[in-house]
């Protein structure tokens, strides 16, 4: 298999090994990729990451140190990547489920996040440097549906989880099409939303009838044994 099948297959094999809850042979994976892109191992400590890598910062670094109980190191990580998306404008919602998530004991790395690192370290969130400008960076509305006052949850990070649960119990009652439009879903009147929600579902029927066979002639490119 070549260089270039080789990454195609990377996040394939990553959900598979951490669905296995196989993290130490998902770190090692992660570990070639880099000397595959880069033609070294990084030290990722010393590294310059730029914006570009906040996306595999937050998907597969951060979760696997997580599980590795590394956890300072991924706790930095987490914070580089969530400081370069903070820089960038993005959405404190959007950016919410890096931040906070409820479990207690995640046991995949979707449920890994900032929270997660700042419990493991003895921290609080309201220590973390981009906290005020992060709970300043939700719509007023969002305040509203749950039923947590905007100081508060400046002071009290705790509060994070009758705010996190309640935007997601909301979310999920006006949500069917399996796609979101962030912050809009919630800050939108829900009849806007469920007529959005079925133009995506639509839309996205149609999009998926138009490209199987593209991706049918991939998949059959990379793994022509498999016919």
């Amino acid at each position: 298999m070549g260089v270039k099948s080789a990454l195609f297959t990377f996040d394939f094999e990553d959900e598979s090994l951490c669905h296995a809850q196989r993290f130490d042979t998902a770190w090692e994976r992660l570990r070639e990729r880099e000397r595959i892109v880069h033609g070294r191992t990084l030290e990722l400590v010393a590294h310059s990451w730029t914006a570009g890598d906040a996306q595999i910062l937050k998907y597969h670094y951060c979760p696997l140190l997580y599980f590795r109980r590394q956890y300072n190191l991924g706790c930095q990580l987490l914070e580089t990547a969530l400081g370069f998306k903070m820089q960038a404008n993005e959405s404190s919602y959007d950016l919410l489920h890096h931040v906070y998530k409820p479990d207690e004991e995640p046991v995949d790395k979707y449920q890994v996040s900032l929270r997660h690192f700042y419990d493991a370290l003895g921290k609080d969130l309201t220590d973390w440097q981009h906290w005020e400008s992060f709970v300043n960076g939700f719509h007023s509305k969002l305040f509203d549906l749950a039923r947590i006052d905007r100081d508060d949850l400046h002071t009290d990070a705790a509060l994070l989880y009758p705010f996190f649960t309640r935007l997601m119990a909301e979310r999920d009652n006006r949500l069917f099409s399996g796609a979101t439009m962030g912050e809009s879903d919630l800050t939108d009147p829900p009849d806007k939303v469920a007529e959005s929600q079925r133009e995506i579902h639509g839309k996205f029927n149609a999009a998926m009838r138009s490209t199987q066979p593209r991706i049918d002639e991939i998949l059959r490119k990379h793994f022509p044994d498999a016919e």
